[in-house]
């Protein structure tokens, strides 16, 4: 299980939750914490102790994880 972390555009911290698969966290992100698709809003997964980049509301967003 890994904890991720939603992040609002100003840095802003808005959430956590555990989830065991990316594509469970990856709806979290897309249809709850950021339920009108803006942009810049960031997710972010515990790797180790470290925050690190998991997906982004943007053109840059990686593809949706499977």
């Amino acid at each position: 299980m890994a904890t991720y972390l939603a992040i609002k555009p100003d840095s802003e911290f808005i959430d956590t939750k555990d989830f065991d698969n990316a594509r469970d966290a990856y709806d979290w992100h897309s249809s709850i914490e950021v339920p009108s698709h803006e942009l810049d809003y960031q997710m972010k997964v515990d790797q180790d102790g470290r925050w690190v980049m998991s997906a982004r509301t943007d053109s840059s967003e990686p593809g949706v994880p499977r």
